[in-house]
């Protein structure tokens, strides 16, 4: 079972890297307009089984479920990695045995994409870095396995060291697409 893992955090905390340029409600609205493309392809990929928004929010949680996903409310928790992690462990739960996780500020990520992400066949692991390398926008396990994430600046750097290692072969794949033109 394929399952894809969204988290979303909370709009009005969003996006402070911007607020020399941003007002705290335009950063609010901007995170939100992403959430909500995301949350859109993953929601139109039919590839995928099964969907888990992990939020800290209502106003996200009530986005997600809109687009069916399963809801995971952890205020709990703090930062995109441990998210990730919780919503991992959950779809493991679930059954799943294929894991991708999108940070829901990628809002150009299309359905096609993630057919793309799903096509290399297992044992994979693969990373998808923003433009400049030093993030990760998306990674793909499979099969699922206990694995140590690591999202924000430099992200793809302890998974580079891990891509090394024979199990399970690691890719690290650059944004595909360029800006729209």
């Amino acid at each position: 079972m394929i399952s894809v893992i969204v988290p979303i955090k909370a709009f009005n905390s969003a996006k402070t890297r911007l607020a020399a340029r941003y007002d705290a409600d335009q950063r609010a609205c901007l995170a939100q307009a992403s959430a909500e493309r995301v949350l859109r392809a993953v929601a139109d990929c039919q590839a995928i089984d099964h969907r888990i928004a992990v939020v800290d929010s209502n106003a996200a949680a009530k986005m997600a479920l809109y687009h069916g996903f399963e809801v995971l409310q952890r205020t709990d928790i703090y930062g995109q990695s441990a998210a990730v992690g919780a919503g991992f462990h959950r779809a493991v739960q679930r059954g799943a045995t294929n894991v991708l996780t999108v940070s829901a500020d990628v809002p150009l990520v299309r359905p096609q994409d993630l057919e793309e992400m799903l096509k290399p066949k297992a044992p994979v692991l693969l990373m998808v870095s923003e433009r400049e390398g030093w993030g990760t926008n998306a990674l793909r396990l499979d099969p699922a396995s206990a694995l140590r994430l690591y999202f924000g600046p430099a992200s793809p750097r302890p998974p580079r060291a891990r891509a090394a290692q024979p199990k399970p072969p690691a890719t690290l794949t650059p944004t595909p697409r360029g800006p729209p033109p």
